[in-house]
């Protein structure tokens, strides 16, 4: 059974390195990437293992810079896989965005979807209130820019980075936030709080820069979805009197003002298109000429007075619903039914 190494740590160059030194049960390894990045639950690497993390040699190290309002982490591993529970999520000190650049070596990651394998120069974008798991395949390097949630929503009120997203490595705003956390990296160390508050706002920009196009277009993409979904259910329940505005967000589980939104952006409004389709669905009841009144036509559409469906279908459609039944008229449409 494969168990765990201790660890000794030593500070160089600014670098927390840890290093494998035999024995069993040492959690070494953990309580760093705890204290430095986040809290993760490490698989245990083999001691019998002769490669890194195993019989010997340098299993990684980790360095951080604190950046007036981010924190830039660079570090580099032996392969070795980690999971975020719920006991690691209740554990993490804030609620962050993290944005990870891999520069050498090969990692794989997810947040319980399809995962994602990153090479160098991937940029992959995770939230920390996420279950998350990762294997490092080939000893690696790689940069972590660490955002408060509440930071880059002032910047990107719409931010949604659920699921884990991967920024396409070509793409010239990725490119230059990743030459831009290159530089920060490289002189944080000789910054001033002004310089390492300037380096923040840069970054969480970029950032927003990369993320805004999808984040707009996944929430147009979640938009039309609700409006189709929206779209059929009224269909389904155009006889039902109590179809109303409110009763149909909530059976769609989405907040009024939401729904009202999405219908604006169409054109409409909840309450009125409901009524058009109903006007609608009663111009080609009356048109089939089954039998039935008019009365009952407008009754079984959800309408609950016949007056008021009459003056309303003559308003649409320039003409009486009894006129369409009794005399199959076609009338002039004054709008799409």
């Amino acid at each position: 059974m494969a168990r765990w190494s201790c660890f000794t740590v030593r500070v160089a160059t600014g670098a927390t390195r840890i290093r494998p030194v035999g024995g069993e049960g040492g959690t070494r390894e953990q309580d760093v990437l705890s204290t430095v990045h986040v809290p993760w639950r490490l698989e245990p690497r083999d001691p019998r293992d002769p490669g890194p993390g195993g019989g010997g040699g340098e299993v990684g190290w980790m360095r951080a810079h604190e950046l007036m309002g981010s924190r830039l982490v660079e570090s580099s591993a032996a392969p070795v896989s980690g999971r975020r529970g719920p006991d690691e999520i209740a554990r993490t000190d804030g609620e962050w965005i993290v944005a990870l650049i891999q520069l050498r070596g090969r990692m794989v990651i997810s947040d319980g979807g399809d995962p994602l394998e990153l090479g160098p120069g991937g940029v992959v974008v995770w939230d920390s209130t996420a279950p998350a798991s990762f294997e490092i395949k080939k000893r690696d390097h790689k940069r972590s820019v660490f955002f408060p949630r509440e930071f880059l929503s002032t910047l990107c009120p719409t931010l949604d980075t659920r699921p884990m997203l991967e920024l396409p490595s070509a793409d010239p705003s990725v490119a230059l936030f990743r030459a831009v956390a290159a530089d920060v990296a490289r002189h944080a160390a000789d910054l001033d709080d002004v310089g390492r508050f300037a380096s923040s706002q840069a970054l969480a920009e970029l950032l927003v820069a990369c993320l805004r196009p999808r984040v707009l277009q996944g929430r147009a993409a979640h938009q039309a979805a609700l409006f189709r979904r929206a779209c059929a259910h009224v269909e389904e329940r155009l006889g039902d009197p109590d179809l109303r505005p409110g009763v149909l967000a909530a059976e769609l589980k989405v907040p009024l003002r939401t729904l009202q939104d999405v219908f604006a952006q169409r054109g409409h409004t909840v309450r009125g298109y409901i009524k058009t389709r109903r006007l609608g669905r009663a111009h080609g009841e009356l048109r089939r000429a089954d039998g039935r009144s008019v009365t009952e036509i407008a009754f079984a559409l959800g309408f609950t007075h016949a007056g008021h469906f009459s003056r309303s279908f003559h308003e649409r459609y320039g003409t009486t619903p009894r006129e369409v039944r009794a005399e199959g008229v076609r009338p002039a449409r004054r709008g799409a039914p």
